[in-house]
């Protein structure tokens, strides 16, 4: 036998083929466990096989393996849409500060009301 199919790996002592782990194309020739190459639409970390990514990690472009996560704002984005509403209850408290002189509860209401829960959401 002079090559093995896609999937195993030659076992040159006992004259045959071994097969590699489920969804393994290419694995370690001194143990199957170890996958080197994965089968097309599965990603390898840590010497497995994937067909998505665990938490923390994406798919690389080409998706032939699994990274790690390293995006310095994927956590701050959590908070956007805080900030966000935050923002926009402020702008109408303006508003309405500017639009009646001072003469409506609309403005002291909205920030008593949702001032310390958006503000501590920003900080968060």
């Amino acid at each position: 036998m002079t090559e093995c199919p896609i999937g195993t790996v030659k076992d040159f002592l006992k004259r045959e083929c071994l097969g590699c782990d489920q969804g393994c194309k290419q694995c370690d020739l001194k143990n199957q466990s170890i996958c080197e190459i994965c089968e097309p639409g599965l990603a390898l970390l840590d010497n497995r096989c994937f067909a998505e990514c665990p938490d923390n990690y994406l798919k690389s472009v080409d998706g032939t393996v699994c990274e790690a996560r390293t995006y310095p704002l994927d956590e701050a984005f959590v908070v956007f849409p805080f900030c966000g509403t935050a923002l926009f209850f402020f702008m109408i408290t303006m508003a309405s500060y500017w639009l009646t002189g001072n003469r409506s509860l609309i403005y002291s209401s909205l920030i008593a009301f949702f001032g310390p829960i958006e503000m501590a959401a920003c900080l968060y």
